[in-house]
């Protein structure tokens, strides 16, 4: 984050040329990301992926340069959940936690039954089930 405003802030008068305004804040976030996707920690990626896209929006990066990366991004994204097999899980364990209930939804179901007994305010200290 620090990199990315110093550059923002910095390079104001080159942030709308690709090669000099465009490569180098994504080759530091691809560095990173490549690191992160070593350990392996899908989200963290994602994450920092999301930021690097919106600081450059803010920054003044041409859109067409974001989208073309938002493309090459999701399209990435799309191919690092299907080829990992526990990737693939969790995502369909978000899309219907009730479907595997007691394994791999376990944790979005409870959220939800806690959420719908306590609503807004919760139940209290002590108080949950």
């Amino acid at each position: 984050v620090l990199y990315l405003a110093y550059f923002m802030a910095t390079k104001q008068a080159i942030i709308k040329t690709f090669d000099r305004g465009v490569i180098p804040p994504f080759a530091v976030t691809g560095v990173l990301v490549f690191l992160l996707l070593l350990q392996p920690d899908f989200g963290g990626a994602a994450v920092l992926c999301m930021l690097l896209f919106f600081m450059c929006l803010v920054g003044g990066t041409r859109f067409l340069y974001l989208f073309f990366s938002a493309l090459i991004a999701g399209g990435a994204a799309y191919l690092l959940v299907v080829r990992s097999p526990y990737r693939f899980k969790r995502l369909t364990a978000f899309l219907d936690p009730f479907k595997d209930a007691q394994d791999t939804g376990y944790q979005l179901v409870q959220s939800l039954y806690a959420m719908g007994s306590g609503k807004i305010t919760g139940l209290g200290l002590g108080a949950g089930r």
